[in-house]
């Protein structure tokens, strides 16, 4: 991927980018254009209608309680596998072991989603513009190809591409809102869609569900925090400015939409057209030859979403390579760009083979491999999110490094609350989540992700009489050399 040598080493390069830029690769891994265009309407259609602005600003709202705890941890624990060495610390090595497992597949299984509607969108495209029939799994291929080599790369250099690529796809969004406002909807500018009671129908679990799924990604802030400048202000501030972003994005175009069609009839048009839902309203208010740009923008906001997946995975393969969990290869980094070239190259490879696969069963890339890959990744992540809430608290009860209630109890406990809770309703609402009747997937999928995090867990206890050094040493690096003088001080004292 370079023309200087890599070579092993322990570390990645520190200070290489900063809050801006971590915020950029969380909001790409959203992929904020493919949800309102490919989620959206299906929430106005089958959700609570035009409620729908305010159950982003709920999802935002579950999250931010979250994160509080989350951002609090990330101050004393520096990881690129997050999730685990959160987990880890708060809950014991054996749950960290069982977390590090979810993590991985549920990553994988992110960023196969990603690719295959990457890959779905950019054939769609050629052959719309010049009449190319390439296929989807060659132009998956294509960005799997573009993308290994970026996350080869400095890291700085993917924040930039996905800073650019994040600022069009937005900035049309925000134009298509503008022009609604301007030209008045369809019939006048009103609030009442951002009216709470309106939410409280029989949809709202489903445009819930819907809602929380198109924040995936925002958590991937403290997977940088080797990386990153000031890490203690970076990470704090790229969680808050990405999560606010996001959810102030949604809820503006959602509205807008509203707008656009009107409040008593929004859901009846999506109904009546999901597919062409945005692309009727970018056409009636801002012109045909819009559409071309957002068809453009869909493959760009699909390769950005990839990139940052990518970038997640590789450096949770590099954390359990260096913690030698997994074969230490996976810990080498490039002598030029410190990135986790091996674990790069592992994790496009296994997106080539997982695609090749499917596209040799003849796997839809659009109606199976993203819908399904997505929704598993969904509640793998809430899964991960609900396990972190919980390690917050213990972590904070052991350590006594966080004194704020809020903090260190509340918040986390309150987040762990609403999480399950979002749990329970995409288990519920998951036929439509993937489009399909899937009888007991709704709870098959949770329960494959228990199993697997019960693996890991064997994993762990196994590590501990075979291989007693690799066990004691699990997650124990991550801790702040200052914390542990501190709460030593403490306990001496």
């Amino acid at each position: 991927m370079s023309s200087s040598h890599p070579t092993e080493a322990v570390g990645l390069r520190s200070n290489s980018v900063g809050a801006t830029g971590i915020a950029f690769f969380v909001v790409a891994a959203a992929a904020p254009l493919t949800c309102v265009i490919g989620i959206t309407p299906l929430s106005f259609a089958y959700g609570v209608g035009a409620g729908v602005p305010v159950t982003y600003l709920l999802a935002g709202v579950v999250l931010a309680v979250f994160a509080v705890g989350y951002v609090a941890m990330s101050r004393h624990i520096s990881s690129p596998g997050a999730f685990y060495a959160y987990i880890a610390q708060g809950l014991g090595k054996p749950a960290g072991i069982g977390a590090a497992f979810v993590s991985v597949i549920a990553y994988l299984l992110g960023m196969a989603a990603l690719a295959a509607f990457a890959g779905f969108a950019l054939s769609g495209s050629l052959d719309t513009w010049f009449g190319w029939h390439a296929p989807w799994y060659l132009c998956s291929l294509l960005v799997l190809l573009l993308t290994t080599f970026m996350s080869v790369r400095e890291i700085s250099l993917g924040a930039k591409v996905l800073g650019a690529l994040m600022v069009l796809e937005v900035t049309v969004l925000l134009v298509l809102g503008a022009a609604i406002l301007i030209h008045g909807g369809a019939s006048g500018i009103t609030a009442h869609s951002l009216r709470p009671a309106g939410v409280f129908t029989g949809g709202l679990g489903i445009s819930f569900a819907f809602a929380y799924a198109s924040f995936i990604g925002f958590e991937q802030t403290a997977i940088y925090a080797e990386e990153a400048r000031d890490r203690a202000r970076s990470i704090s501030r790229a969680t808050y400015l990405a999560l606010g972003a996001i959810t102030l994005f949604y809820t503006f175009v959602s509205w807008t939409l509203v707008q656009a069609y009107g409040d008593d009839k929004v859901a009846g048009a999506a109904r009546h057209d999901p597919a062409g839902f945005v692309s009727v309203a970018t056409g009636t208010y801002l012109g045909a030859c819009w559409n071309q740009l957002v068809a453009a923008l869909i493959v760009t906001s699909s390769f950005a979403a990839v990139l940052a997946f990518h970038n997640a995975t590789a450096r949770y393969l590099f954390a359990l390579g260096r913690e030698r969990i997994a074969p230490a290869a996976l810990s080498r980094t490039h002598r030029r760009s410190s990135s986790p070239y091996v674990a790069c190259l592992l994790t496009g490879a296994f997106q080539i083979v997982f695609l090749g696969a499917c596209a040799f069963r003849s796997v839809d890339p659009f109606l199976q491999v993203f819908s399904w890959g997505a929704a598993a990744a969904t509640v793998g992540m809430i899964l991960l999110q609900a396990a972190c809430s919980l390690a917050v608290v213990g972590f904070f009860r052991r350590t006594g490094l966080e004194t704020r209630v809020w903090h260190r109890l509340l918040a986390p406990l309150l987040g762990f609350a609403g999480l399950g809770l979002t749990l329970c309703l995409i288990s519920a609402n998951f036929d439509l989540l993937v489009g399909t009747d899937t009888g007991v997937a709704g709870v098959l999928v949770p329960g494959v992700y228990l199993l697997i995090g019960l693996l890991g867990c064997g994993y762990a206890w196994w590590l501990r009489t075979a291989r007693p050094q690799v066990y004691a040493d699990f997650a124990a690096r991550v801790a702040e050399p200052a914390a542990v003088e501190e709460v030593s001080s403490r306990a001496s004292s």
